[in-house]
């Protein structure tokens, strides 16, 4: 099952974290301020993201909806 995480960012574990992602650097959904982006994984909870909480899509879906986040990176 996919999960989703939101972190930090700058994160100086984001080549480790986007390793276990889907997706790559420039493809993330963003928050607009730039200091948070989503990433997805489709395998157990890397060692990397311990201590971050996971979404599944439905419990991310209204996070990304709402004015804080990019728009059109996240499916409707």
């Amino acid at each position: 099952m996919n999960k989703y995480y939101i972190i930090p960012i700058p994160n100086s574990s984001l080549r480790t974290i986007l390793a276990f992602c889907v997706g790559k650097a420039d493809t993330l959904r963003y928050s607009i301020d730039g200091t948070k982006a989503i990433v997805q994984t489709r395998a157990e909870e890397p060692a990397v993201l311990n201590g971050i909480t996971s979404y599944t899509l439905a419990e991310i879906l209204p996070i990304v909806r709402g004015a804080l986040w990019e728009k059109d990176r996240f499916p409707k």
